[in-house]
């Protein structure tokens, strides 16, 4: 039988951003957007329509779900002990 190697094993030679742009960095690989590249961006904008992109969660109807997918799921992570 063959040992199925951990996760660490498997990504330790995987590239990662971790730290590279300083300990303060809260937007990670956003870092790449140039200035050139949010210019060619908004030079897309046709309208000033504004949409979101989130999926309600716990809708009376149902959850939309992808196959092989889930439902949503609420876990308590925190209680009353710590």
């Amino acid at each position: 039988m063959t040992e199925t190697p951990s996760m660490h094993e498997l990504l330790k030679d995987a590239p990662t951003n971790w730290g590279r742009w300083g300990p303060d960095d809260e937007v990670g690989a956003l870092n790449f957007l140039t200035d050139d590249e949010v210019m060619r961006g908004i030079r897309s904008v046709r309208s000033g329509r504004v949409f979101t992109l989130q999926r309600m969660i716990g809708h009376p109807k149902g959850d939309p779900v992808w196959p092989g997918r889930a439902p949503a799921v609420r876990t308590q992570i925190l209680d009353e002990s710590s």
